[in-house]
């Protein structure tokens, strides 16, 4: 879970900076910030939910959900090796 953390305090970066700018925030234009910023190990996850997800409905939740469970697996696979 070390790599959560980071993901995490970058999130709520893109937000506050988001705000900051006195942008009016939702979670697809969250969620789309969020995809285009991302950490480079992600990006296996990143272009399966943009592949297979409806990017202006999905919650900023469901991709954190999204985002968690991939490092989860990538944690317990890590570990087996």
């Amino acid at each position: 879970m070390l790599r959560y953390a980071p993901l995490n305090f970058k999130i709520y970066d893109v937000t506050s900076q988001m705000k900051a700018y006195g942008e009016i925030i939702i979670d697809n234009k969250i969620v789309e910030k969020i995809l285009i910023s991302i950490f480079h190990e992600y990006n296996a996850i990143v272009t399966t939910i943009e592949k297979t997800r409806d990017l202006l409905t999905l919650s900023v939740i469901e991709l954190m959900g999204s985002l968690e469970a991939y490092q989860q697996r990538m944690n317990r696979h890590n570990e087996d090796y």
